[in-house]
């Protein structure tokens, strides 16, 4: 089985299981509670970034190239995890001194400055968490990459639910429980990957030059990805001022639903980036565009059917779990994945443009969104508020989608495959008949699973004997 089945499988495994178990922890928490849960784990996916300065991202790019270059990869590491760890006193630090107003900006109306130090514990799991698996991804080690962040992220939320419902300890004690389960998980795959690198002050100077290449290329995909995490999550941050718990919890929830359908551009993403990346290296320029247009479409033949099924089945699993009174309104919901949907575009746009320019350009891609989305929401929260938020993500992602697609055309003309997708989404109307059929006869959440589950078999065999296949064009393109 090749890499990018492996990390396929375990991505899909990941996302399915995290979000059961989220629905499932509806039943142990309050709804103040699980603002404090999603704040922590928003706050946590902005503030890793700064921790590493990026260079996460860098070890991918450079670490390839370093391998028999005698104990350079060690002085690196420890570079890095010296500054993490500075920069991990400097927030404890931070907390400490501005407790009160850091809790107010993080939770609003929760009001809990305990859980400040819990976030702390998040933080920086996030952080070494990323280190180790992408440290992993640039020695092309997959499958461990991908298991330890589907152990990681899995347990974090079984942990929780087995301390709420099987020990019934309250949810403080419980994030404790969690707390000290992410410092063990961290400490223990730090020591046993990090081991075999060996530290050496002999030659320490001699590596600095290259440590500046990772600062280099890494502190602007950190800037940028701050921006982007900043894009998404402002807005629950200027809900918290006007909504009360009950309904922001609700927007937190289907929010973190909704943005699970950036799994499928991170998929295609995995392979799409080294296949344009090869074409360069190897003087192959002018395939780029046939290759980025089938992985578009690709894209666009896996989105829309995770769409109309989050769509339509969002519901039915809060019926199943009990937690019927966090679901939001239908067009509310659609405008959250059609949201993040132009977010998942925008990232497979990007890559053509990382392989000529580099990571720079996408610091100013980012900053306007994140202006844009800002502007928006503070203009129709206080009118519309979760409306206002929902559209504020939409138009401010479409925004930059056709940004990056107009800074792509100065490196290599490409047209928008219109015609194809238009030919997928009218094949993807063959999704509907499950919908049809449960609205009409009323089966119930078995039934209609099943017969979603035939219908994606349906849709999937019409594609592969279609004239516009993307999944046989794909597949092809991989053999060459």
């Amino acid at each position: 089985m090749n890499r990018s089945s492996l990390y396929t499988i375990f991505l899909i495994i990941e996302r399915s299981l995290g979000l059961l178990l989220t629905l499932f922890l509806l039943r142990y928490i309050s709804a103040p509670e699980y603002v404090i849960w999603g704040q922590n784990i928003a706050i946590a996916a902005i503030g890793f970034q700064f921790l590493l300065f990026g260079t996460n991202e860098s070890i991918i790019k450079y670490f390839p190239t370093w391998s028999k270059a005698g104990n350079i990869q060690g002085n690196i590491i420890f570079l890095i995890m010296s500054m993490s760890i500075l920069f991990l006193v400097l927030f404890a630090s931070t907390i400490f001194l501005f407790s009160d107003q850091l809790t107010k900006l993080a939770y609003g109306a929760v009001y809990k400055k305990e859980y400040l130090i819990i976030l702390l514990v998040f933080l920086a799991g996030e952080a070494y968490l990323y280190l180790v698996t992408d440290l992993l991804r640039s020695k092309k080690q997959i499958l461990r990459s991908s298991f330890y962040k589907f152990s990681f992220n899995f347990f974090r939320v079984g942990i929780l639910i087995a301390s709420l419902s099987v020990f019934e300890l309250d949810f403080y004690n419980s994030l404790v429980v969690y707390s000290i389960y992410t410092v063990i998980f961290i400490l223990f795959i730090l020591f046993f990957e990090l081991k075999n690198f060996k530290f050496s002050p002999v030659n320490f100077s001699e590596h600095l030059d290259n440590f500046k290449k990772i600062l280099n290329f890494g502190i602007p995909t950190m800037i940028a990805t701050f921006f982007l995490l900043f894009h998404i999550y402002f807005d629950r941050f200027i809900l918290a001022m006007y909504l009360d718990i009950k309904t922001l919890s609700n927007y937190i929830l289907n929010s973190n639903i909704a943005l699970n359908s950036t799994f499928i551009a991170n998929l295609v993403g995995f392979a799409l980036y080294p296949a344009l990346s090869n074409r360069i290296k190897s003087h192959k320029s002018d395939q780029l565009v046939d290759i980025f247009v089938k992985y578009l479409l690709f894209f666009f033949g896996l989105i829309i059917p995770f769409l109309i099924m989050i769509y339509y089945f969002y519901p039915h699993f809060y019926y199943l779990y009990g937690s019927r009174e966090f679901l939001i309104d239908r067009l509310q919901m659609l405008m959250l994945l059609i949201g993040y949907s132009l977010y998942g575009l925008y990232i497979i746009f990007s890559y053509l443009v990382y392989v000529f320019k580099g990571s720079k350009f996408s610091i100013k891609v980012t900053f306007f969104g994140m202006i844009t989305n800002a502007l928006l929401n503070l203009l129709l929260i206080p009118e519309y508020e979760i409306y206002g938020a929902a559209l504020s993500l939409l138009v401010s992602f479409l925004f930059i989608v056709i940004y990056t697609k107009t800074i792509s055309n100065t490196f290599v003309r490409w047209d928008f495959p219109w015609r194809k997708i238009t030919y997928i989404l009218l094949r993807s109307l063959v999704l509907i008949i499950p919908i049809i059929i449960s609205e009409s006869i009323g089966v119930n959440f078995l039934t209609s699973l099943i017969v979603f589950a035939i219908t994606i078999f349906i849709y999937l065999l019409i594609d592969y004997l279609s004239k516009f296949s993307f999944y046989r064009c794909l597949i092809f393109e991989r053999k060459k």
